[in-house]
């Protein structure tokens, strides 16, 4: 339409002016320009004074100046004058903010197993907008999961279709939303109701490795584009949050950790770091004793606990002490520290070293979460046990007249050989305690002797000196191995049994080289007997060596083994072997509830 207004006249140096008010027509689009002009005319005379007035000398027309040329006078009416404007509707704008983290293991951060919701929040001038579309570019590591439209306290019309995702999540998705052909906001110039939005949900995924957050967390950018048609330029808003993840670590000490004794007390700490970006959850630190050897006595009541960490529970299950945080969390840079005690056992190995390894183990989430990444560590720490010394003084001479070390000829010198034993069990196989006297000096036959002195029971083999006896007490508790100069056994069971004339004695439980013989003696003529082991519990076996340049067929040449209890004139257990023994080698038959170091060399059980 068309706006006028008039005036009867307006004095020099004056101005007149107009004020008027439209509305934007509904149907405009973003960054539409429109272009409004107006046009002034004016005459020089007034009404009243057209035709009343004589003209001037020096108007050759005869009549007044308008600003029409259809008028009188024709072009030279010029008093017209044309002035415009424009104005421009405002581009659609974009805001990009995180909505929510879930479950927020590592909060306001976002780490694995989350679930992170953007909201893009779109502004549209009041009209309608033709082909709106939104591109968001989710960071690497993130996977896209859905897309959904609120138009909560927006007036307008609009449609989304179903948003889909390109690329991968290892190097970024780009979801691409459309709206149809067209979106509308309702012309009411309430600028409060021209927007809505869109929330993108991705996860977090930790089994990308683009999710990186050591040694320091990482910036994950999230960046959306708006377009339309008749878009003039680049519409984006971003926004960033950082990924941080949770780092375990445990270090594990033994205190005492050198010379240690049976029955020693050990206080063992388990230091657990976060040395991550991010928090832990589902912290679990169990340490499995004696996984090096037997150190430990793992019978209950000695593992006891000592300090546990708030929140965090103590259990023990031979030979397993396990602590559980449950729903505890341990920060980034946080550290717990857990202690107990064990007792070391009574029969440990003397001068040895054991190793002993304690772990920890937690993740990025509290429970079991979709795409949690796990962290987890182990700690070693060793202690020795005390090992044997041995010295040797003259404690005695037979003449008085003598001192010191200064001895006549013909004097009896009285050496001891000391040997600290610490408490424990000092394996003593095929030990041999050699004396070499000076040249001058001579041993007087039956004068050695073995005493102990000890704070608790001792127990020890003393065949290393003397024989050990006859007859059936002489293998109780010991492991007898055949002398490799002995081809023939004694097969007369009425005479006395002297280990020392065809045997080496062994103290309880040795059977280390169990599953291996040879002879020096040359060619025996039958399978022999080459080891006796009579060990604790049920360790117990016998070796045979087969030695006579053929192989033997156990079960054609009817071999048995006849075991006999004490005191009884028959066989109480007899058993037939079986298989077949090439020449050179050993069968070994052994108790089925020995230890692997008997059964896992033992041919029958």
């Amino acid at each position: 339409g068309t706006v006028t207004a008039s005036w009867n006249s307006i004095p020099e140096g004056s101005t007149a002016q107009v004020s008027f008010t439209v509305t934007v027509d509904g149907t405009i689009a973003p960054e539409e320009t429109v272009q409004n002009s107006a046009t002034v005319e004016w005459e020089s005379l007034q009404t009243a004074d057209q035709g009343a007035l004589p003209v001037p000398p020096n108007n050759t027309l005869g009549v007044e100046r308008t600003g029409n040329p259809a008028d009188t006078g024709g072009a030279a009416n010029d008093y017209t004058n044309t002035g415009s404007d424009s104005l421009t509707v405002s581009a659609a704008t974009v805001i990009k903010t995180v909505d929510s983290i879930a479950p927020g293991g590592s909060a306001p951060d976002i780490t694995a197993g989350d679930t992170v919701t953007y909201q893009l929040t779109v502004t549209l001038p009041e009209g309608t907008t033709a082909n709106l579309s939104l591109s968001d570019a989710l960071p690497a590591g993130l996977s896209f999961l859905n897309a959904s439209l609120d138009t909560t306290g927006f007036n307008g019309s609009v449609s989304m279709d179903p948003a889909v995702p390109s690329g991968t999540v290892a190097t970024g998705q780009t979801v691409a939303i459309t709206f149809g052909a067209t979106t509308t906001v309702v012309a009411d110039n309430n600028p409060a109701n021209n927007s809505f939005s869109v929330l993108v949900t991705a996860l977090v995924d930790g089994t990308e490795a683009a999710n990186d957050g050591l040694p320091a967390v990482q910036d994950k950018t999230n960046t959306v584009t708006l377009d339309y048609t008749g878009n003039s330029g680049t519409i984006q808003d971003s926004v960033s949050v950082d990924f941080a993840e949770p780092e375990l670590q445990i270090t594990k000490s033994m205190t005492p950790d050198t010379d240690l004794d049976a029955g020693e007390v050990v206080t063992i700490q388990l230091t657990v770091t976060n040395n991550g970006t991010g928090t832990a959850h589902d912290i679990v630190v169990t340490d499995v004793l004696n996984d090096d050897g037997l150190l430990f006595d793992t019978a209950a009541g000695n593992v006891l606990e000592g300090t546990t960490p708030a929140d965090f529970s103590f259990a023990y299950s031979e030979p397993t002490v396990t602590y559980t945080g449950g729903a505890t969390t341990l920060a980034a840079g946080g550290t717990l520290v857990f202690e107990f005690t064990a007792v070391v056992r009574a029969d440990v190995i003397t001068g040895s070293s054991f190793t002993n390894t304690a772990a920890v183990d937690g993740d990025s989430q509290t429970g079991t979460v979709t795409g949690e990444r796990a962290s987890s560590d182990t700690g070693m720490d060793s202690v020795t046990t005390a090992g044997s010394t041995a010295g040797k003084t003259l404690i005695s001479t037979s003449e008085s007249w003598t001192a010191g070390n200064d001895v006549a000829i013909g004097e009896v010198l009285t050496y001891r050989g000391s040997f600290q034993l610490p408490e424990g069990l000092t394996q003593a196989d095929g030990i041999l305690i050699t004396d070499t006297l000076p040249a001058g000096f001579q041993f007087l036959t039956g004068t050695a002797s073995i005493r102990a002195v000890s704070d608790t029971s001792i127990t020890a083999d003393t065949f290393a000196l003397t024989a050990w006896g006859s007859h059936q007490t002489s293998t109780a508790d010991h492991t007898l191995r055949r002398l490799d100069t002995v081809c023939v056994g004694d097969t007369d069971s009425s005479n006395g049994f002297d280990p020392a004339t065809e045997w080496d004695g062994f103290a309880q439980d040795s059977f280390g080289d169990l599953g291996t013989h040879s002879v020096s003696c040359g060619i025996p003529a039958d399978l022999l007997i080459s080891e006796y082991v009579e060990g604790s519990g049920s360790n117990q076996a016998l070796e045979f060596f087969n030695g006579t340049g053929g192989s033997i067929d156990l079960n054609a040449g009817n071999y048995i083994v006849e075991i006999y209890a004490d005191g009884s004139a028959s066989a109480t257990t007899t058993i037939n072997l079986t298989g077949t023994v090439v020449d050179g080698a050993t069968y070994v038959l052994g108790n089925n509830a020995a230890v692997a170091g008997i059964t896992g060399v033992a041919d029958q059980t």
